[in-house]
This record gives structure tokens, C-alpha cells and sequence, in this order.
């Protein structure tokens, strides 16, 4: 029971983390290749991080984030619905 519920939140971080960094993707006006250009990773990995399938890693998020002139919390905070 505890382990569902703790996949399930995980999930939903996820989706989250996903969603909010599509919308700041889109609001930078930038392409996706080149965001991943500038980040130094190769451009499947930033769709695997839109898409939710895979987590960029801290030091990938910060260059994210440097990138697409946003905070952290932009990304990581509750949804801009």
C-alpha cells in the first residue's frame, strides 16, 4: 500500500516537472535542439524530459534553467493553470 502511493507521488512529480518545463520550453521561444545545444545534451533527452520519460539530472537542471531564464521553482512549483 505504501509503496503504491509513494509511485504514485512520484508520478505525479513527474508529470508536473514534465508540464511546467514544456511550458517554459515554449515561453523561451527557443528550439528544442537548440536548448539542448546549450545545455550540452543531446536533443532526445530534452523530449525524454518533456515527455516525462526520464529526469534530467541536478546539474542538468541548473544548465536548464540558466538556459530557458527561468527559476527553479518555475519548473519544479505547482502548475501555472
Amino acid at each position: 500500500m505504501i509503496v503504491s502511493i509513494m509511485h504514485t507521488r512520484l508520478v505525479d512529480e513527474r508529470e508536473r516537472l514534465a508540464k511546467n518545463l514544456s511550458e517554459q520550453i515554449e515561453l523561451s521561444k527557443m528550439t528544442k535542439s537548440r536548448i539542448a545545444r546549450e545545455v550540452g545534451v543531446h536533443p532526445n533527452a530534452i523530449f525524454s524530459y518533456m515527455s516525462g520519460r526520464s529526469l534530467p539530472s541536478i546539474f542538468v537542471f541548473k544548465r536548464l534553467c540558466i538556459v530557458l531564464g527561468c527559476d527553479y521553482d518555475d519548473i519544479l512549483g505547482e502548475p501555472k493553470d
